[in-house]
């Protein structure tokens, strides 16, 4: 038939045949939602939503660091201004979108700004992790248990018999200055056995962000393309597709870092923090855990663009060998996390974006410091 056509002829029935079937598939997604709105989705009902406190669209941190978390279903951290480190995490809960296969979360902070339930009284037997970081450390994207220092306390109890307590006090945009006031603030109530510090990404980003600033005027650029993707964005056919492909999505260039060049380079975005201030944090945080009577542990975190065929930027390179070098002047545990991938089966479908770790990525990371912890541990 087609071939008795004229061109023309030939080139109108594409046309029409495809809009039929973007047309039919269209009408299955919505029929697909309409009967199974999880699609795409396993244990829905596991954290199922709850009513979220919204901060407002002129937030500059809501705007620069959470802005995929309201562009993805409309779900929002609620923040309350700190004197001493800009912002922290308000008391309550608020619901966070999650690897796509795991839905959505419930989000527990407590009275002290943390991620999970209330501290209680010490117990006498009682361990106590506090883990320090940014939204990395925190479980950006995954549920409360899932996350790296809940896991390795669930390992902890078993193999002590005794209990062990996951402090979450990690923050999202958190960096060591703001990790060390942390530590400071509340490390007597906490009362560490192990104090785990990643601090390593928010320094490297290029500005501290604060609550209390206002929005920066919007690109043009960027509105012009949200005003074109989002009649895409409410396609049923978008939303399924999204949902079954982006764990499998993720970019393996840690972009904000690798377009900085060298370091050190008289670059117009220098990192937040220098590799001198890097330093002396990370040995203040260790000096303050040691007052406190606690083991310190400092964590390479891992990242997709360990994976890739690019050299690592020399920024990141520069910024793990501070790490890994006041862990050796200070006497403090250390865990490699690119090297704890690489031995153990970890890729690239174990992070959720250029930064954060997928539930499978926190899992490694969890059993590994496990293993470093056990024999310090056991001793006390």
């Amino acid at each position: 038939m087609l071939a008795t056509m004229s061109r023309k002829k030939q080139v109108a029935f594409a046309v029409v045949a495809a809009c039929a079937a973007m047309i039919l598939l269209e009408v299955a997604a919505r029929v697909v939602l309409k009967i199974w709105p999880n699609a795409g989705y396993s244990d829905p009902a596991d954290d199922p939503p709850l009513p979220v406190a919204n901060l407002g669209n002129d937030n500059y941190v809501m705007e620069r660091r959470f802005r995929a978390l309201r562009e993805a279903e409309g779900l929002t951290i609620d923040l309350a201004p700190d004197e001493s480190r800009g912002w922290s995490l308000a008391p309550g809960a608020f619901v966070m979108r999650t690897a796509i296969s795991s839905g959505v979360a419930l989000a527990r902070i407590n009275s002290l700004g943390f991620r999970g339930p209330e501290l209680a009284a010490r117990q006498a037997n009682e361990i106590r992790i506090m883990g320090l970081g940014d939204s990395t450390l925190f479980g950006f994207g995954v549920r409360e248990s899932a996350g790296a220092i809940p896991v390795a306390a669930r390992i902890l109890a078993n193999s002590l018999t005794r209990p062990v307590n996951p402090v979450v006090a990690a923050t999202p945009g958190y960096d060591s200055g703001q990790c060390l006031e942390t530590l400071r603030q509340h490390g007597r109530v906490v009362q560490p056995d192990v104090v785990v510090i990643a601090a390593l990404w928010s320094d490297l980003s290029p500005r501290r962000f604060d609550p209390t600033n206002g929005q920066p005027a919007p690109q043009a650029t960027s509105a012009l393309v949200g005003t074109l993707l989002k009649p895409v964005k409410e396609l049923a056919t978008y939303r399924l597709m999204l949902r079954y492909l982006e764990p499998i999505l993720g970019s393996q260039k840690v972009g904000f870092i690798g377009e900085w060049g060298e370091v050190g380079a008289n670059v117009s975005h220098p990192p937040r923090t220098s590799a001198d201030n890097f330093r002396r944090n990370l040995k203040a945080m260790d000096a303050a855990a040691q007052e406190l009577g606690a083991r310190t542990l400092f964590m390479v975190l891992p990242a997709p663009i360990d994976f890739a065929t690019d050299p690592l930027p020399d920024r990141v390179a520069v910024f793990r060998s501070i790490i890994a070098e006041v862990a050796d002047e200070t006497g403090a545990l250390l865990l490699d996390g690119p090297e704890i991938f690489r031995t153990h089966g970890g890729r690239i479908s174990y992070f959720l974006d250029q930064v954060h770790p997928a539930a499978e990525g926190h899992q490694l990371l969890g059993q590994a410091l496990a293993e470093l912890l056990t024999g310090p541990l056991s001793r006390l």
